[in-house]
């Protein structure tokens, strides 16, 4: 929530319904061939202002994906600080 101020209301509500999250899917490997091997429609929304996941390791996690990331400029959460502009883009999502 970087791109909003820590008095914004949005922040607020959103800090007070964090919850615990367990460690062991994020650093479990696990096999994504799978995965990968899926004829899925895949897109990338990459944050040009995040912190928690830097634009040039949301390039990298688009480029194993096999596309090009639809940019956004805005921080980790683009779906409290910018709502409309993120619908925007999943809305050309192809299904």
């Amino acid at each position: 929530m970087g791109d909003l101020p820590r008095s914004d209301p949005r922040v607020s509500r959103a800090l007070s319904m964090l919850t615990p999250q367990a460690l062991r899917p994020l650093v479990e490997p696990i096999d994504m061939r799978a995965f990968h091997g899926l004829n899925a429609p895949r897109t990338y929304v990459r944050c040009l202002g995040d912190r928690a996941v830097l634009p040039a390791v949301a390039a990298q996690c688009a480029a194993r994906l096999g596309v090009t990331p639809v940019d956004m400029d805005s921080a980790h959460n683009p779906m409290l600080s910018r709502p409309e502009e993120l619908c925007r883009v999943l809305e050309r999502v192809e299904p």
